[in-house]
This record gives C-alpha cells, structure tokens and sequence, in this order.
C-alpha cells in the first residue's frame, strides 16, 4: 500500500525457475522485485 507495489496471494511455480506474483496491472507491467 502507500503507493508501493503489495505482493499478496499464493506464489505460482511456472517453468521451475521463474516465479509469479500477483500484483495490480500498475506494477504487473513495472514490478519493483529486485
């Protein structure tokens, strides 16, 4: 919240290596996961 990406729900293994998780359409396109 307070205009920073929220990072919530269940974690979906895709491809083995490569995680995702589901953000608003916002940071979907800019995620800040560094």
């Amino acid at each position: 919240q307070d205009g920073k990406p929220t990072y919530e729900g269940e974690q979906i293994q895709i491809g083995g290596n490569e995680t995702y998780i589901p953000v608003c359409r916002k940071h979907y396109f800019s995620p800040e996961i560094k």
